[in-house]
């Protein structure tokens, strides 16, 4: 896995993009989820798996302590992003990221930054997420809510 230069921008402040090493087999193709990510000194909390069926948006959330790293491994998603955290450069701001088999990436989100995705029409989407130094607690709000300025 990979943080270079080649991939979208991680504008927003704390959220990191990697790209996983992939390696195509005559038979099979291999995701090096983790490959660069450094967990050394992180606990691990949980890991989640999420199937959406086309189109269906799954959002908002965002977690209270720790970071979450999302992927998708099936389908395509567009990841949007709001910087809830008033003490950051980039507060309100949102960020778009397209990823899943076509695009492999995984996101790190850190705490209180919102997100939520939507699967591309075309099929499912299965979305990996991995929560690090974290506790279950999230604030969620609807797809909908006024407090971000976003529509689907």
């Amino acid at each position: 896995m990979n943080e270079n230069n080649n991939l979208p921008a991680g504008k927003m402040n704390g959220v990191k993009i990697y790209q996983p090493g992939v390696r195509w087999k005559e038979n099979s193709r291999h995701w090096n989820l983790l490959g660069e990510v450094d967990l050394k000194s992180s606990h691990i909390f949980g890991i989640e798996s999420v199937t959406n069926f086309p189109g269906v948006v799954e959002g908002w959330h965002s977690l209270l302590n720790g970071a979450l790293y999302i992927t998708c491994v099936r389908g395509m998603i567009k990841l949007a992003l709001f910087d809830n955290r008033r003490d950051s450069d980039t507060f309100g701001e949102l960020q778009e990221i397209f990823l899943g088999e076509s695009r492999p990436l995984i996101v790190k989100v850190p705490e209180d930054v919102f997100y939520g995705w939507k699967s591309l029409p075309e099929s499912s989407a299965t979305v990996l997420l991995l929560l690090v130094d974290a506790s279950p607690d999230f604030d969620h709000l609807p797809e909908d809510s006024d407090r971000i300025p976003y529509r689907w």
